[in-house]
């Protein structure tokens, strides 16, 4: 009988959490736009749904349970809503928001490398080996350590650098600065199937759209449509 057939483990927890995280940050990027005051909720969200993966797997691998789908499902999900802070929240060049996904995804790799390395123990039969051998074998088990904690913390001066322009710049309903067309309650715009109306027909997200519908802001309202963040100035609702 083959006594290295691997033994089914358990599911983690904190993977799990992972995932309802992100898809949490998510939905809260829908919910800001009927909601101000749910702006920071979805931003610390959206953040901790980037890094939270790669906690939950460092965890993992220690505990040697399993989840790891739920894990990149979460990592997918994170970066994208990592993305849609940069886009509606801040003035960063767009480039920024892939780096949710790409810092992300190097970290995460590099405790993949780690877990490789822990499962090929837990398979293989156990067997003498000569002590140089071990020695070598628990280096290269460091090696791994060290920039995984490494990029980790770069990763965390990021984000901290990101929020503390957050306080400073602000979500774009917040700005100062931000020059938005008159507002005419007589005729607003929107496109079917979509869940927010336009004050201009130039909006930015209005590009290569064919199909655009006019009516009055009370008839928008009424089908619960709400205000662009782009060209609607939430201080001449009325």
């Amino acid at each position: 009988m083959n006594n290295n057939v691997r033994q089914k483990k358990k599911l983690s927890i904190l993977s799990i959490i992972s995932l309802a995280l992100s898809i949490g940050a998510i939905y809260l990027y829908s919910a800001v736009f009927s909601n101000k005051d749910l702006v920071r909720a979805w931003i610390l969200a959206s953040i901790a749904s980037v890094i939270l993966p790669i906690v939950a797997k460092k965890v993992r691998i220690n505990k040697k349970l399993s989840g790891s789908v739920f894990e990149l499902i979460a990592l997918v999900l994170g970066g994208f809503a990592f993305y849609c802070v940069i886009f509606a929240a801040t003035n960063y060049n767009i480039i920024i928001g892939y780096l949710g996904w790409i810092i992300g995804g190097i970290i995460y790799a590099i405790v993949a490398k780690e877990d490789d390395e822990k499962t090929e123990d837990d398979v293989l039969p156990s067997c003498p080996q000569p002590a140089e051998e071990n020695k070598s074998e628990l280096v290269k088990q460091k090696s791994y350590k060290v920039p995984f904690f490494i990029l980790l913390s770069v990763f965390v001066v990021f984000i901290g650098i990101f929020i503390f322009h957050m306080q400073s710049v602000g979500v774009p309903s917040q700005q100062k600065d931000v020059s938005y067309p008159k507002l005419d309650i007589s005729k607003v715009y929107y496109i079917p199937g979509e869940d927010t109306y336009h004050s201009v027909k130039s909006c930015d997200t209005l590009v290569n759209k064919k199909t655009l519908y006019m009516s009055s802001l009370d008839f928008a309202v009424s089908q619960k449509l709400g205000p662009c963040r782009k060209c609607v100035d939430p201080n001449q609702i009325p």
